[in-house]
């Protein structure tokens, strides 16, 4: 039903030495269906400088980090996905990637499923998997999560959203009601508590909880 061809770029530079900070272009191809189906293809460049050495992953178990040395470095990538119409009751998506990152390589892969059953309810979980190679060591990262959304009315939804990742070994819990009365006011209710495990030995304590109320209300003159 259509094609997509599209292109990008940022570039930052320092306000200290004026000199390039990092940069990225990207090109991008779509393949739309008329069931709502779309395919992508992603080219990406990337450059950046590192004035002082810095530590990309930092294992929660107190083992070295992983040190990207100080230096100016460029890295290609490329990256394909599908997602599927939402107008399904199910629908999904899958992206892979791979490619050079900084002086080593990246491949990355991320996933999302989404299931509406009625009007009202809406259930995903998503994983995603990173994983890198460089010359000062390698690590991976996962991610996953699962969100379950209700709408009670025009004026009333909750959503729920749990998420657990290896790189901070944090299980993060959020809750959240919306009431919106009419237009210009609305109120939240909102739940929030992470548990975690920073020793790796399989037992998860509670590491803090809060729970806050806001309302606001639009004046118009």
């Amino acid at each position: 039903r259509n094609v997509n061809i599209g292109a990008d770029a940022s570039r930052i530079e320092r306000l200290d030495t004026g000199l390039l900070d990092r940069s990225d272009s990207r090109i991008n191809v779509s393949f739309g269906t008329r069931n709502q189906d779309n395919l992508f293809f992603n080219l990406n460049s990337n450059k950046e400088n590192i004035p002082v050495d810095f530590a990309i992953f930092r294992p929660s178990d107190g083992s070295d980090p992983v040190i990207i040395p100080e230096g100016s470095y460029s890295w290609d990538s490329i990256s394909m996905g599908l997602r599927s119409g939402e107008q399904r009751k199910v629908s999904m998506f899958l992206g892979i990637g791979s490619g050079d990152y900084y002086d080593g390589e990246s491949k990355n892969v991320n996933t999302n499923v989404e299931w509406r059953p009625s009007r009202q309810l809406r259930i995903s979980g998503g994983y995603s998997y990173r994983d890198v190679d460089l010359p000062g060591g390698s690590f991976q990262v996962r991610q996953t999560d699962m969100s379950v959304q209700y709408v009670f009315s025009s004026t009333l939804s909750w959503v729920n959203l749990i998420q657990y990742d290896n790189f901070s070994e944090v299980i993060g819990f959020n809750s959240r009601l919306h009431w919106i009365p009419e237009a210009g006011r609305e109120g939240f209710i909102v739940f929030n508590h992470n548990v975690a495990d920073p020793d790796r030995n399989g037992s998860f304590h509670s590491t803090n909880a809060d729970l806050s109320v806001k309302f606001s209300y639009t004046f118009r003159f």
